[in-house]
């Protein structure tokens, strides 16, 4: 969960350079005292910013787990859209020749809401060789950039398995990614399969995994295009495609700037209330900070309030009005 969009809607003014005339201040809050903030640097949180940010990040917090509870029962804001593993083995023998390409491998494609993650949780090789083999993950709409990049122990003729941890969220409606080794080494037969699996929310239509998600065998060399083939190169991936409300939530983030800096202001109020530094905010003026924050905790409910009244959820694969939960296993 990467709020970042929140997080960075408040700045706290350093008093010396220019106002930003399209930034929003901590210190436009009614009643707040800049002199707070350094009250508060004690400890770990060694400066202003640091005790702000903080702030933040729990006010961030907060906003996602508010709106989470507004919708969950009205509608699944956590489906796995796609739970699986491409590529399976059969009998033991060559795969295709890919030497007149650079990589070969698997092609996971999804066509249809932006901000989803894909997990690939493991990838497997066949090779005919033992030793190292570098594997890659690519950007499917421009191979020649590296996501990220694995070695596999490769044993000859022997299928190796290598747990991975690989995040990838999408900004856009169409996106993948490939799994590749090099073209020219020497693989095990190792082929994609399909099954079609339909879901649907109400009054929507149908959701045919088929229909957003494709996964197949690929080949690509340089200044080329993709190449669909039976074959993933000796490649098999086990993956998921998830719904993240983080991502919807931060397409509309600077709809949340008052209710950000209605929370971090009642962050920053109890933080002054609970603190064992001695001083004249945390010691003389614990009624009017106790006041300050109920005013501010009832300000974000209602800046939230509002929002939430008229924010529309897209009646979707992320956001169905019945789970939508599914698995996918294509290994015989």
């Amino acid at each position: 969960m990467n709020l970042s969009c929140l997080t960075s809607l408040i700045s706290n003014w350093d008093r010396c350079s220019a106002r930003d005339p399209n930034a929003t201040y901590i210190d436009e809050l009614p009643g707040f005292e800049p002199e707070l903030l350094r009250d508060l640097t004690t400890g770990t949180k060694l400066t202003e910013d640091e005790v702000l940010q903080n702030a933040m990040n729990r006010a961030a917090r907060k906003v996602y787990n508010d709106i989470y509870s507004h919708l969950n029962g009205r509608v699944s804001v956590t489906s796995i859209v796609e739970n699986a593993r491409v590529g399976y083995y059969g009998e033991i023998r060559n795969g295709l020749d890919s030497s007149t390409y650079d990589i070969k491998g698997v092609g996971i494609f999804y066509d249809g809401n932006a901000g989803l993650n894909v997990n690939i949780k493991s990838i497997s090789l066949a090779a005919r060789q033992t030793g190292n083999v570098t594997v890659t993950i690519r950007d499917a709409y421009n191979p020649a950039t590296i996501l990220a990049t694995y070695t596999i122990a490769a044993v000859a003729d022997s299928v190796i398995t290598l747990p991975v941890s690989f995040q990838s969220t999408s900004i856009l409606s169409r996106w993948g990614v490939l799994v590749t080794v090099a073209g020219g080494i020497a693989t095990l037969e190792s082929k994609s399969n399909r099954h079609a699996k339909c879901s649907r929310c109400p009054d929507a239509e149908p959701i045919c995994l088929d229909g957003y998600t494709t996964v197949v065998g690929i080949v690509w060399r340089s200044g080329g295009r993709l190449n669909n083939r039976l074959d993933t190169g000796g490649l098999s991936v086990d993956y998921a495609i998830e719904c993240d409300l983080g991502q919807y939530i931060c397409r509309s983030a600077k709809l949340f700037t008052d209710t950000i800096l209605y929370g971090t202001g009642a962050e920053i109020m109890s933080e002054a209330i609970n603190s064992r530094r001695l001083n004249t905010s945390t010691l003389l003026d614990r009624e009017r900070l106790e006041s300050l924050r109920s005013e501010l905790a009832d300000m974000y409910a209602t800046a939230l309030k509002s929002i939430l009244h008229n924010w529309k959820v897209p009646n979707d694969v992320c956001f169905c009005t019945q789970p939508l939960v599914t698995s996918r296993n294509i290994i015989p």
